[in-house]
């Protein structure tokens, strides 16, 4: 259980702690028979006399906890942030705390975030506060927001219900097709949304529920005891129960909403997002090409058209540093192309937004990264910047160039590597097929000391289309514009589709004034 945080938070705080119910749980375990609990009368003073709870005298059922629309699914914490901007504002959803799927209401209060465990009883009722039992959470938050009852002394009190983005979708309207890929967190099949045809990321969910209980699939957390008497290992272990693939489910979502906020033609889109239940899944663009990667090793690519890729995705990287994301995970395997032998920056899974141009940030020690993309100051320090994405951004040049070779293949271990990266001993040398330019820029990336390395802004205005040539400059014009490149340099032609599915990020971000974005 999560331990209860102090009555006054602190002035400066932007977001407080997950809070429980200052009682012991066990005071509100309501062992009253279902023939009783819409009686009034006596069960009910009696309820209310014995416990110091109101047992809710309510004839309603619980229902899906999706059927209400200020329910916005699975969602880290800090997207939910952004969308509370009044007084009184509250959303709930299913986040991650302590490695526990744990449904969550939140609510703005003092220009703060505060938030409440939504926990349900050994006999199935839940409560966040000593006031209420209810039979189902939409109940227990309706009572609460008709009798603006006050979740704690002094406390925030619901007023406004968030109703969820138009972006996040019904599982039920989404149609996945066959299997086309496969990634860390599950599969990618064509689909359609409506008459629209897209891919979908289906979120692997070894264990989920299936939507078939009362609340879909929004899990609750155990009643637990605060009694401080010792207890078995055996009952430690069946008090709490971890889930590690939570974590996941916040990265995958989190990959979505990055995407939501973002709109260039060297980035994939997202269409929307369906989180109310498992599996999760992210509808976005369908790249009809492959990963970058693999058609880089099937296919004998002119060093013109290489040059082309590189542009494209240096052109989609200046964008994201524009808008200060961090990628943290850029690689050709992460580059998709559609039918038009456009390069599309995806996987967006641990991304991170900055507050300011060239601020660094702190890595997580979970983050699952690719060593041999990394650079010395991510390896070392876990700093990560626009300039550790521009350092990742020369291995994948190197990819290019190299036909997809496997960056440092030529050292043994992953250590050495490591070590080799950190010390500067090691370096990613030029391919026979690279010209001087292609070289110099490489070089810029690696410069070890990221305050002279450049930045995306630097190599573009640096490395101008003309730079390498007209005939480049041509090659990439007429492809933007949409004409075919040659059949030699196709895997397979694609049918292509419309978009005409309603950008996501004008839906989204309401912190942010898109007007003011930079494109």
């Amino acid at each position: 259980m999560i331990p209860a945080r102090a009555a006054t938070p602190p002035r400066h705080r932007q977001q407080r702690p997950l809070t429980e119910p200052t009682t012991n749980p066990t005071i509100l375990r309501l062992s009253l028979p279902k023939n009783q609990i819409a009686e009034k009368g006596e069960a009910l003073r009696m309820a209310r006399a014995q416990h110091g709870a109101q047992l809710l005298d309510t004839t309603n059922w619980p229902f899906p906890l999706k059927n209400v629309d200020y329910f916005h699914g699975y969602m880290p914490i800090g997207i939910v942030r952004r969308q509370l901007v009044e007084q009184g504002q509250f959303v709930s959803y299913i986040t991650n705390v302590n490695k526990q799927e744990c449904t969550v209401v939140s609510v703005l209060h003092d220009n703060l975030m505060w938030n409440y465990l939504v926990h349900m009883t050994k006999n199935g009722r839940y409560y966040v506060n000593d006031a209420y039992v209810a039979l189902s959470v939409p109940s227990l938050v309706d009572v609460l927001k008709t009798s603006k009852t006050m979740l704690e002394p002094g406390g925030p009190v619901l007023e406004k219900p968030v109703p969820r983005p138009p972006w996040i979708w019904d599982s039920t309207k989404v149609n996945p097709g066959k299997v086309i890929g496969k990634g860390a967190f599950g599969e990618v099949y064509d689909g359609t949304f409506g008459d629209s045809k897209c891919a979908i990321k289906v979120m692997a969910t070894p264990g989920a529920t299936d939507g078939s209980s009362t609340l879909g699939t929004v899990p609750s957390i155990p009643d637990g005891n605060n009694n401080k008497k010792k207890k078995s290992k055996t009952e430690k272990g069946k008090e709490k129960k971890v889930d590690p693939a939570i974590g996941d489910k916040m990265m995958f979502i989190n990959e979505a909403v990055f995407l939501a906020t973002l709109e260039h033609k060297s980035v994939i889109a997202m269409f929307g997002l369906a989180c109310l239940e498992n599996p999760i899944m992210i509808v976005m663009e369908l790249a009809t090409g492959s990963s970058l990667l693999k058609f880089m090793r099937k296919s004998k690519v002119p060093i013109k058209q290489k040059r082309i890729f590189v542009l494209q995705i240096l052109s989609g990287m200046a964008y994201l540093e524009k808008n200060l994301l961090i990628h943290r995970d850029l690689a050709a395997r992460n580059v998709l192309l559609d039918d038009k032998m456009r390069c599309k920056i995806s996987d967006f899974g641990i991304s991170c937004y900055t507050d300011a141009p060239g601020k660094e940030v702190k890595g997580n020690k979970q983050l699952k990264l690719a060593i041999r993309w990394l650079s010395p100051e991510a390896i070392e320090q876990g700093i990560f910047s626009t300039k550790s994405d521009v350092w990742a951004f020369g291995v994948v040049a190197y990819e290019v160039f190299s036909d997809g070779a496997v960056p440092y293949n030529h050292v043994k271990t992953l250590r050495e590597v490591k070590v080799g990266i950190v010390s500067g001993k090691v370096k990613l040398q030029p391919t026979p097929c690279m010209g001087q330019r292609d070289s110099e820029m490489m070089a810029n990336c690696f410069i070890d000391d990221r305050s002279a390395r450049p930045t995306f802004n630097d190599l573009k205005k640096r490395f101008k289309p003309k730079s390498w040539g007209s005939r480049v400059y041509e090659m990439k014009d007429a492809l933007l514009k949409g004409s075919k490149p040659t059949t030699s340099l196709m895997e397979k032609p694609g049918n292509g589709q419309q978009r005409n599915v309603p950008a996501i990020s004008q839906f989204f971000d309401s912190d942010r004034n898109r007007k003011n974005r930079k494109k």
